[in-house]
């Protein structure tokens, strides 16, 4: 079949712009709802903060794993002529225009004129989904809350104390004043490492949804690592690498094992079309990064010591 090339960059791109407006209001209530808890009453690990925190969160990773399955069915459809079930879906077909629809709707879109080809009936294979499971989500953020919060600072209160700048009147932290710059320091470095963990959970929705897809669907070929456009050095050189084969893991990890890092916005795009390229019909996106790789790639060979960080880092200062 032909494949709607102009049909997929349109969905390649309201994808990532849907993807970065949920991960800047992610982040937004992240921090407010960390902003709003005092040194004191972070100390006591307040139940009302942390329950705003996780329906917060929820929320927010139940719209990005809506995005992720709406788009990955649509994708599906454009490029293979098939798509899949959503969890507990009994259809055998759908029309292309209503997964237009449900994509235009997650993206936060409704309304928008839905592309030629509309009237084509798309059948549908099992699905590649289990059901939607919040009280993950609540172990998942329980865990970050707690190492990232309270036992982060309660570690920081006993190093205080042993100093005598602070102490625990009745379960109550007092910090001396002369603590007080240091104690304002801390809890913003906590609020700022904990938002951000908090927020990389939420956008987990979409990545935990396609990573899921990619090992349960046959049909996937290849993925893509995809940024959105001002990625850290590690995530430039897998998105620099085009197309990804084999294990199913790959464009999902980092050198040290973990999915993603916090701070950190990429995703990842499957295909279901082998070109015989890595970097055929890459994403028109992250072209960048593949061209700063073959210049690293040639630099190098004169300058066997240099790393592709450095390299990296440089040629962004160059271009700002």
């Amino acid at each position: 079949m032909a494949v709607p090339r102009a049909q997929i960059n349109e969905v390649d791109q309201t994808y990532r712009a849907a993807y970065m407006d949920l991960a800047t209001r992610a982040m937004r209530d992240a921090l407010a709802a960390w902003t709003a808890v005092t040194l004191a009453e972070l100390y006591r690990t307040p139940a009302a903060a942390w329950w705003q925190l996780v329906s917060t969160m929820t929320s927010h990773r139940f719209a990005f794993r809506n995005l992720a399955i709406a788009r990955y069915r649509l994708l599906r459809a454009l490029e293979l002529g098939r798509t899949v079930a959503l969890p507990s879906e009994k259809a055998t077909s759908v029309k292309l225009a209503d997964l237009w629809r449900q994509f235009y709707r997650s993206a936060d879109q409704p309304g928008r004129p839905i592309p030629r080809g509309g009237r084509k009936t798309i059948p549908i294979d099992k699905t590649v989904w289990d059901r939607w499971r919040p009280d993950k989500m609540e172990r998942t953020l329980a865990a970050s809350y707690f190492s990232r919060g309270p036992a982060r600072l309660k570690r920081k209160v006993e190093r205080w104390e042993k100093q005598g700048k602070a102490r625990i009147v009745d379960g109550e932290l007092q910090v001396s004043k002369e603590a007080g710059p240091e104690a304002n320091r801390v809890k913003n470095a906590i609020i700022r490492s904990s938002a951000a963990n908090a927020a990389r959970i939420a956008q987990d929705g979409a990545r935990d949804a396609t990573a899921e897809a990619i090992e349960r669907d046959k049909k996937v070929k290849r993925w893509f690592r995809i940024t959105d456009g001002d990625p850290c050095y590690w995530c430039a050189m897998l998105a620099s690498q085009g197309a990804y084969y084999k294990s199913k893991r790959t464009a999902h990890r980092r050198e040290d094992g973990h999915a993603y890092h916090d701070n950190c916005n990429c995703d990842v795009r499957p295909s279901w079309i082998d070109d015989g390229h890595p970097l055929a019909n890459i994403p028109a996106a992250e072209r960048r990064w593949v061209d700063l790789w073959q210049r690293f790639d040639k630099e190098r060979k004169d300058t066997p010591s240099l790393t592709w960080r450095k390299w990296f880092n440089n040629q962004l200062r160059k271009a700002r």
